[in-house]
């Protein structure tokens, strides 16, 4: 098992005790308005939450760590990071990010992806990692480009989520471009 750290967060793998604040953050609209699929109601966290017990390490492709965002000065859940394992012939990662709404703002998602994308290109030898989200998603493109990422692509109208058309843009970094931007030495930001 997997659990990363910054100066704030620990990164760490889901437990059962996680249910209320994972059903908390899923069942609210301002949450999963860009996300695939609309509010959950408890049936469907208690599959959230055991789908989440079982993804605690990186492999195999198709797979990938799902992490909790706790404070580490309060033990507070603020939401969950994910790295998800999208081809292991071509080394390729893709990262995920979801905050309780009081957790957002305060760049939580920044310091908790920098580490796991750190952890991503060092630890688990990706050559490239991509960020997907929803093109009215303005929140996750700003935190893509402040990490370093580029947009790709832009496809329109390409995805029928929560009974509407919307656009997907697409984010990607290179190891090579990580390790420059972020130098030599592990960023625990």
């Amino acid at each position: 098992m997997i659990s990363l750290e910054t100066d704030r967060l620990l990164l760490r793998p889901y437990e059962p005790e996680d249910f209320e604040p994972l059903y908390e953050m899923f069942s609210n609209p301002e949450v999963t308005r860009y996300l695939l699929w609309g509010p959950r109601s408890r049936e469907q966290a208690v599959e959230s939450l055991n789908k989440r017990l079982q993804h605690r390490d990186f492999e195999p492709e198709g797979a990938g760590l799902i992490l909790v965002i706790e404070e580490k000065s309060t033990g507070h859940f603020l939401g969950e990071v994910l790295m998800k394992n999208r081809s292991e012939e071509h080394r390729l990662g893709e990262l995920g990010y979801s905050l309780l709404p009081r957790a957002q703002g305060r760049g939580v998602a920044r310091e908790a992806s920098i580490r796991l994308v750190d952890y991503a290109f060092r630890d688990l030898n990706l050559h490239r990692v991509e960020v997907r989200m929803d093109g009215r998603n303005l929140a996750s493109q700003r935190l893509a480009e402040s990490l370093g990422f580029r947009k790709e692509a832009h496809f329109i109208k390409n995805e029928f989520i929560q009974d509407e058309w919307t656009d997907e843009l697409v984010y990607a970094l290179l190891a090579e471009e990580w390790l420059r931007l972020s130098g030599s030495a592990s960023s625990n930001e």
